[in-house]
């Protein structure tokens, strides 16, 4: 009974495993699409319209959408650049500037496959030679927004291109 519950558990392990490394495959192949694209296309349109407290500005080329959200209570300003391949979604791309140092930035990346996110990355930009404790926030450190959160984006994301 021991061994039948160990061998259920690894292979449940592995194949969450499995999974996982699927989606990191398939996130490199969007980020390897994303790279190739033609940054010398010309704007399409340009639209400018409110969600709630947010101003936004998007600029639509014919595979991706540039946007700049100004969020006016906590005046803070997203850059939002939705990816697309074949009028699908396939990459979301969100940077907020830190107002404590203008050369760092606290990237987002969310991967799509059918309308779904596969997977995600969070990065933060850092500046050399700034020492920080272990365990210490970046986020507060650095005077990002706090209610940005992984949550929060992926709604506000939703939101935002459907209504696009």
């Amino acid at each position: 009974m021991l061994k039948c519950c160990q061998f259920l558990i690894v292979s449940l392990f592995l194949m969450l495993n499995l999974q996982a490394q699927t989606d990191s495959v398939k996130a490199v192949e969007i980020s390897q699409y994303v790279s190739q694209y033609d940054t010398s296309q010309s704007i399409i349109s340009v639209n400018r319209f409110k969600m709630d407290s947010v101003e936004i500005i998007a600029h639509t080329y014919s595979d991706k959408i540039e946007t700049e959200n100004y969020f006016t209570k906590s005046k803070t300003t997203l850059k939002i650049t939705f990816f697309l391949k074949d009028t699908q979604l396939v990459l979301s791309n969100i940077v907020e500037q830190s107002p404590k140092f203008r050369d760092l930035q606290r990237r987002f990346t969310y991967y799509f496959e059918n309308e779904m996110i596969i997977h995600y990355n969070i990065r933060y930009g850092w500046q050399l030679g700034l020492a920080i404790r272990v365990g210490e926030d970046f986020t507060k450190i650095f005077g990002y927004n706090e209610t940005f959160t992984d949550k929060f984006l992926r709604e506000y994301i939703g939101q935002l291109y459907n209504r696009l």
